[in-house]
């Protein structure tokens, strides 16, 4: 149904569960049967690479896990200044939750960065034609 990889699978390869954990990450609608969600990721998916790539792959220049380890880094120092209302299990999900964020935003990175390849790839196999 869709060509669009995480984490090097296919997402409607991904189980239910894990479609609704990545759409609720985006702050997308859960609801709907498998082929709904599995549309739904992918085109928000399809619009992350997009902005990374319209920011002209800024993003993309640094290595994908650098720019991941330091979101987690700054993500476990926020948990740290919350509140200790929190519980274990919210604090676990919201980690969870911003890692996987991190990691899909890094993979959006890659992808644009990919694709500007590409793009330029083409352009000079154009340009050495002419």
């Amino acid at each position: 149904m869709s060509g669009v990889k995480l984490d090097g699978k296919p997402i409607n390869r991904f189980k239910v569960a894990e479609l609704r954990d990545l759409l609720q990450v985006r702050g997308l609608d859960t609801s709907g049967l498998k082929a709904v969600l599995v549309a739904r990721l992918s085109e928000a998916l399809e619009k992350e690479a997009e902005v990374v790539a319209a920011e002209g792959g800024a993003v993309a220049e640094e290595p994908a896990e650098a720019s991941c380890g330091e979101k987690r880094k700054a993500e476990a120092e926020s948990e740290e200044a919350k509140p200790a209302k929190a519980s274990k299990a919210d604090a676990d999900a919201e980690g969870a939750a911003a890692a996987e964020k991190a990691k899909v935003e890094a993979e959006a990175a890659e992808a644009a960065a990919k694709a500007k390849a590409e793009a330029d790839a083409a352009e000079a196999e154009a340009a050495a034609k002419a």
